[in-house]
């Protein structure tokens, strides 16, 4: 999924954007700093 946005951000010129793939409390960001969050339902991804 991550690539794909990637690829499809770098093909509109989109430079004002981030990918991460974390647990979300891993992730170190300021409070009020997200846009999007998606969630994976698979279960080889669940125990990451």
């Amino acid at each position: 999924m991550i690539d794909i946005a990637q690829t499809r951000a770098a093909d509109q010129n989109i430079n004002n954007i981030t990918f991460e793939q974390a647990r979300i409390d891993e992730l170190n960001i300021p409070d009020h700093s997200l846009d999007v969050v998606t969630r994976s339902e698979y279960p080889a991804l669940a125990g990451r």
